[in-house]
């Protein structure tokens, strides 16, 4: 599977649970990580995915994934404070 089928799957899903709202994606520099920033009437929420957590995963486990991590929930909730995805689970940024 390619880097880009996975950085989409990712996108796909964001899209889907934030309905209508802009979600933008771009490379971390100077880190193994993808940024996604997903801008809402609420306020804007950023989800960092790490390179770990896209190489053990295929795209079909991506969104599965996210959904077991509660990725969304964790957004929603956090407002603006970043929150990162590894290869077993979320972190906050900062801890």
């Amino acid at each position: 599977m390619s880097e880009e089928e996975k950085i989409r799957a990712v996108r796909t899903y964001l899209e889907r649970e934030f309905p209508g709202y802009a979600v933008e994606d771009w490379e971390e520099a100077g880190k193994a990580a993808r940024c996604y920033k997903i801008s809402t009437v609420g306020g804007v929420h950023h989800a960092v995915i790490t390179r770990a957590f896209m190489e053990t995963r295929q795209v079909s486990e991506i969104a599965p994934s996210l959904e077991e991590f509660t990725l969304v929930e964790h957004l929603r909730e956090l407002g603006a404070t970043r929150v990162i995805v590894t290869a077993s689970g979320l972190e906050l940024e900062g801890e």
